[in-house]
Parts: structure tokens; C-alpha cells; sequence
């Protein structure tokens, strides 16, 4: 027989409430998800209290009969009920036996207690101030109080109601005792058990029987009554505890721990085997207006959240978008300056170009003019000539080098890709390297021929003889430059040695900067375009470079090219 408990939800007042049943719908949808426990968690003792188990062979609880469902004994003698299945998991928490010892009335667990023929018992009343041998645990299960009541009774939750009714309760109980206390106003009818007072209200004879939530569900699914309904009386709950000599501190902190592990999961898993209850919340006129305003409140809330969220965030993203297009404008003037800027530089070595040939023209041509005069009047100055138009070339060489790669560096290098021959084209810049420098050794090592690639001749041409021109210029005379190639799938691996005065680590990041020369170069002649120009070129071959300075010295320049060019 299923047993509902409802709280004051009566016929007439069920409409109010129906319009918000979709609200209550979202509500329920939203709540967290029921945790179901796997397995039960012992706890953690100290080794106070683990010596304190070790020692002891079991613990004795003792326990009075003809309770049930929260205690009493099987017709096997053996201890069941709701206390006995939360001692059983105590036991399991504290991973120590405990046994029961059947004793009858709640003077006799006491004087038990005393003798120590158990170590403690469950109680629903506190020990009188008097007792000062006995200490009380923590509540270890705390239950409303109910009643039973015909199906058409309307839930009541003030207690003016309940003048003139009468209400049949079990005889020489705690709740008995508590709600006589409590409520002397209401008419409380001692019976002798459970199955009379359910009996009593079938015929009429009493409004309601009190008693403990499972108990009242446990009793109604035993007789099998109809046409009874369970609520709860006046919001009244009883606990109980356990009772242990005060002597006994270990004991009592042991529980202590195991009560305060225990879950509420837990504990209804175990009410629900025994009482077999419907539970359901309190449902009366006053309760539905405060659901119905509550729930409103919090859509409204949500809603309002949202919205707000909205708001936020098309603010934030309107900021956003400003921001970028602020960017945008401030990175397009930045690229229109710096296409002024190279247009510009374009310009002045167009000019300058044109214009410092003049002066170098007269200068080369007065030094012909001064050659011939020393061969007509021998004035002995032909070393001091020789060495002007050494300088002049110099002068030539490196202005026209540094107009070119500056102009080359400010457009699109590519302009004419074909087949060629890699290898063939190393055999090119090595017999010009020889004009410049006779006496260094260039050793090329190739690991097949030919070595086909689509690229634009000239520009690996100009890159080549940057490299080598580097490698010669700071390596010593003596030393050879090595070239090596190998090719792998579609990829030529190009590898330029040298074992001169290397490159320091803090410059090797910088090294393709634009006008970045290294600060042991001093001593040597450079504009750093060299680098700079190579690294353009392979990476519009879609190609790659990289320096590695070995620890013995010198430079390794590794350069990677696509044999199809892309």
C-alpha cells in the first residue's frame, strides 16, 4: 500500500495553484542531481581510539523490544529495525563489530550500562542532570512527528485548530510524554499500540494517531488501513542519542565521528526500507502562495540576470568592434606610411645613385691624369696611385652593392622562375669567388647530379654570393669554406661551414635584421644587408634558413629549398 505524506493540501485550494505547475516544472529540472553512494566511508580514528577498538573484542549496545520499526528482534532473536540498521552502519564506519543485547525496560539499559554489561544505549530522552555518570552522543537520527488521519481531513498547521479533537498516541512513549508537555491545550488519548489507535480513527473516534513518521507508515503498511492519509503535526520532531558512561571518552568520541560521517542518503535509504513512504512537501493554501511567489522570483531573477548578461555583453563586444576598427585605421596609416617611406628610400637611391658617379668619374679621371704625369717625369708615386684606385673601386663596389640590395630589399625579389641546375649554378659562383679571393679554398660536396630545382637563378645567385662572400670574410685565409648539398624527397638541403670567428649568441636572434651586423664585425667592411637579402630571397622561394654556431667555433648556415618552388 503506498503512503503518501502530504502537508495541508486540501481539495479546494488545489486550482490556486495550478497555474504554477510549468513554473514548478522548471524548478524540479533545475535542481542538482541525487548523489547515490557506492559504498559506505569509514572514518578516521586516531591511534588513541584505533588502540582503543583494537583492544576491545566487540561493543555491546544494548536495546529494549517491541519497538518496531525502529527495534526489536526477528523470530530469530536477531536485532533488526531502523537503529539497528544505522548501528550496523556505524559498525561498517568504524570497521568494528557491534553487538546487541536485548534488555527490557529503559531503567534497565541504564543499571546495564552501569555493570558494564554494555558499553552504551540508544535513547530518545536526554539523561537527568542527576545522572552525572552518564554523557549523551551527538542525535544520531532525528524524525518528524506525524499523524494519521481520514483521507478527507484537510492538512492543519496551526493549532488552534486541533480544539476539541482528540488524538490517540502510544501509552508510556517519550513523544507522549514530550507532547503532553508541550501542548497541554490538546487532548491526548493513551492507547496500548499502534494497530488501536489506527482502529480508533477508521471508526471516528479520534481525529488523528501520533506517532513517529516510519512508524506511522511502517504500522499502516502492516494492518493494510484504507482511506488514511499521513501528516505532520505541528512541525514537531523527536531524536535520539546514544548513552555511554562518562568514563567511556573514547567510545564517545569514536561515535561521535561515525554519526557526523553519516549521510542523509544514507540515512533515508535505510527509513525507506522499513517505512516505505511517498514523501511530498507541505502543499497548504498559505505554502502555495510562497511556492508561486518564490518560484516567480526567482525567473524573474534569472530572466533578469539574463538580460542584464545580454546587455553586458553587446556592450562589450560594441567596445570591442571600436577597438578594432580603431586598429584597423591605426595598422592601414602605419602600412601607408611605411609604402611612403619605401617608395622614398627607392627614390633616393635612384638619385643618389645618379648623382655620386660624377665625382667619382673626375676623381678616376684626374688619377689618369696623374698616372700618365709619373710616367713623364717619374715623380716614384705609383703606390700611392695604385692604392687610390683601389680605394676608388672599393668605393665603387660597395656603394653600388648598397644601392642595389637596398632597392632589391624594398620590392618583390622574384621575377623569372625556370628549371635549373643547383650544382651548376654553385660551379658559376665559385669560378667568380676565385677573382676576389685567389687564394681561398671553396670545397663543394654534392651527394648527387645534377640537382634540378624551379627557382629564379639570379637571386639564389646574389643569395650564394652573399653567403660565401661572409664565410671568406670572416674565416682566416687558411681555412677552406665547405658547401654541401643533399637532397631528400622534394626538399634540397644546402649546408655553407665556415671555422672563422663565428657569430656571438646574443646577436644570432638579430642576425637577419635589416642593418644588424654582429658586434665582433667591427673591423671588417659590411652595411648588414647581406643576411638580410638571403633570408628575403629563400623565404620567397618558400624556403627556410637558420645559423647554428657550433660550440669549436665557427658558422653553420643551413638553408632548406623547395625543388618544385612552392
Amino acid at each position: 500500500m503506498a503512503i503518501d505524506f502530504l502537508i495541508g493540501m486540501d481539495v479546494q485550494s488545489r486550482w490556486k495553484c495550478f497555474f504554477c505547475v510549468p513554473f514548478f516544472v522548471l524548478f524540479i529540472l533545475i535542481l542538482p542531481t541525487p548523489i547515490v553512494y557506492a559504498q559506505v566511508n569509514t572514518v578516521e580514528l586516531s591511534e588513541k581510539e584505533l588502540s582503543y577498538l583494537k583492544a576491545k573484542k566487540n561493543i555491546r549496545l544494548c536495546f529494549n523490544v517491541n519497538n518496531m520499526p525502529m527495534q526489536g528482534t526477528n523470530s530469530e532473536g536477531v536485532h533488526v529495525g531502523v537503529l539497528a540498521d544505522i548501528k550496523g552502519l556505524i559498525a561498517q564506519k568504524i570497521e568494528k563489530q557491534i553487538a546487541s543485547v536485548s534488555i527490557g525496560g529503559e531503567k534497565l539499559l541504564s543499571d546495564s550500562l552501569r555493570k558494564d554489561e554494555c558499553d552504551f544505549f540508544s535513547t530518545p530522552t536526554r539523561p537527568k542532570k542527576g545522572k552525572q555518570s552518564l554523557v549523551i552522543s551527538l542525535p544520531y537520527f532525528l524524525e518528524p512527528i506525524a499523524m494519521l488521519v481520514a483521507n478527507e481531513q484537510a492538512a492543519i498547521k496551526n493549532i488552534k485548530y486541533f480544539a476539541g479533537k482528540r488524538f490517540a498516541i502510544k501509552k508510556q512513549t517519550t513523544i507522549l510524554k514530550t507532547l503532553q508537555h508541550k501542548y497541554p491545550e490538546i487532548q491526548f488519548i493513551p492507547v496500548h499500540n499502534a494497530k488501536t489507535g489506527l482502529a480508533m480513527v477508521t471508526e471516528g473516534r479520534v481525529f488523528a494517531y501520533v506517532d513517529s513518521l516510519t512508524t506511522l507508515a511502517y504500522q499502516a503498511k502492516k494492518t493494510g488501513v484504507t482511506g488514511l492519509k499521513i501528516t505532520n503535526f505541528l512541525d514537531n520532531t523527536f531524536q535520539n542519542f546514544y548513552v555511554i558512561r562518562n568514563d567511556q571518552s573514547i567510545l564517545l568520541g569514536i561515535l561521535n565521528k561515525a554519526i557526523s560521517s553519516i549521510t542523509k542518503a544514507e540515512k533515508n535509504a535505510i527509513v525507506n526500507s522499513w517505512g516505505g513512504i511517498k514523501y511530498q512537501k507541505t502543499n497548504d493554501s498559505d505554502v502555495q502562495f510562497y511556492w508561486v511567489i518564490t518560484l516567480l522570483l526567482i525567473i524573474l531573477v534569472c530572466c533578469w540576470v539574463f538580460i542584464y548578461r545580454i546587455r553586458y555583453q553587446k556592450k562589450f563586444l560594441q567596445a570591442s568592434f571600436n577597438t578594432l576598427e580603431l586598429e584597423k585605421k591605426q595598422l592601414s596609416a602605419d602600412l601607408d606610411e611605411q609604402q611612403q617611406l619605401s617608395k622614398q628610400s627607392i627614390r633616393f637611391a635612384e638619385m643618389f645613385s645618379h648623382e655620386y658617379r660624377t665625382p667619382v668619374s673626375i676623381i678616376s679621371t684626374n688619377l689618369d691624369i696623374l698616372d700618365l704625369k709619373n710616367h713623364q717625369s717619374s715623380l716614384f708615386i705609383e703606390s700611392q696611385i695604385e692604392k687610390m684606385r683601389y680605394a676608388i673601386s672599393k668605393l665603387i663596389v660597395l656603394v653600388e652593392t648598397a644601392l642595389d640590395r637596398e632597392s632589391m630589399a624594398s620590392t618583390n625579389l622574384i621575377a623569372d622562375k625556370s628549371e635549373m641546375d643547383f650544382i651548376q649554378l654553385l660551379d658559376e659562383v665559385k669560378e667568380e669567388i676565385k677573382l676576389n679571393h685567389p687564394k681561398r679554398k671553396l670545397d663543394i660536396q654534392a651527394t648527387e647530379t645534377p640537382c634540378l630545382l624551379f627557382a629564379d637563378k639570379k637571386l639564389l645567385k646574389i643569395m650564394l654570393n652573399n653567403l660565401l662572400e661572409n664565410a671568406f670574410k670572416y674565416s682566416h685565409i687558411n681555412q677552406p669554406v665547405i658547401v654541401k648539398l643533399a637532397t631528400e624527397d622534394a626538399i634540397i638541403a644546402v649546408k655553407v661551414i665556415d671555422k672563422g670567428i663565428g657569430i656571438p649568441y646574443a646577436d644570432i636572434e638579430h642576425i637577419f635584421d635589416k642593418f644588424h651586423r654582429a658586434s665582433n664585425t667591427s673591423n671588417t667592411v659590411g652595411i648588414g644587408l647581406g643576411l638580410y637579402l638571403s633570408k628575403l630571397i629563400i623565404t620567397q622561394h618558400q624556403g627556410s634558413i637558420s645559423v647554428i654556431c657550433p660550440p669549436e667555433g665557427g658558422t653553420h648556415v643551413n638553408i632548406e629549398l623547395p625543388k618544385n618552388g612552392v
